[in-house]
């Protein structure tokens, strides 16, 4: 058996998994550098039970921490990596928090930043999870985001595994995560200078058409469906996105 992000508990099992934990760092880092050391801030818990949302939210803060120690977490809510009650939680904690510099969401950047204009305030900076729509909207509307992505190469890596074990090509440990690679898409790399990144790449979000070519990481496709998630495939893979989204 090879599972697919939840870590699991059988001893016959694999796991490939991405770096959960040092992606959060990153964009704690990234969200520390944004306030520019200071200010107050909104941490999202996730949803009660998955570890991955443990994960997401101590790697952030240690980012966080790490990078702007005098940055403030004001209130902490439950989006349960979805739209409304993501949008509800910020909402109605914006009632008395007018004053808020910075949002951390486990779920997407819309919701927030919908909240925020809601409340008749201005878009702030926000980390998410983004699929293809969500990184279009950072572009088009100019927000200042800090994603993780989560992309679907994991089942590539564990159908390959799967294939090369029954193969008798490879026999990885069980006790070791084999790892999906991730990527941070951000606003704005250039002014970007995180200490620690541990090899995980960072890239600037761009928008174009991507027609039958594999778009590289970063890019967020004008032509192809709102919830692909970005990247689509490993680089040694070349599948287009038309050939992905089915056209």
């Amino acid at each position: 058996m090879i599972d697919v992000d939840q870590a699991a508990t059988e001893k016959c099992a694999w796991t490939v998994a991405e770096d959960f934990y040092h992606a959060q760092f990153i964009l704690g880092e990234w969200m520390g550098q944004a306030l520019k050391g200071k200010g107050k801030i909104f941490v999202d818990d996730g949803l009660a039970g998955p570890d991955i949302a443990k994960t997401i939210e101590k790697g952030f803060l240690d980012g966080l921490k790490f990078q702007a120690p005098n940055v403030k977490v004001v209130a902490h809510y439950q989006g349960q990596f979805s739209n409304a009650p993501s949008q509800q939680a910020v909402s109605s904690l914006l009632v008395g928090n007018k004053d808020i510099n910075g949002i951390s969401n486990q779920g997407y950047c819309s919701p927030v930043e919908n909240a925020l204009k809601s409340a008749g305030l201005k878009p702030l900076p926000v980390t998410c999870y983004g699929y293809n729509g969500e990184l279009r909207q950072c572009v088009v509307n100019h927000w200042q985001c800090g994603v993780s992505t989560g992309a679907p190469t994991g089942i590539q890596i564990a159908m390959k595994t799967a294939l090369d074990i029954l193969d008798g090509k490879a026999n990885p440990p069980k006790n070791v995560v084999i790892k999906n690679p991730e990527w941070i898409y951000i606003t704005n790399k250039a002014s970007f200078h995180p200490k620690k990144t541990f090899g995980i790449p960072i890239v600037q979000i761009t928008q174009r058409e991507c027609g039958t070519k594999t778009p590289p990481p970063g890019t967020t496709c004008s032509d192809l469906p709102a919830g692909m998630a970005m990247p689509f495939t490993l680089p040694q893979f070349h599948i287009s996105g038309v050939a992905a989204a089915g056209k």
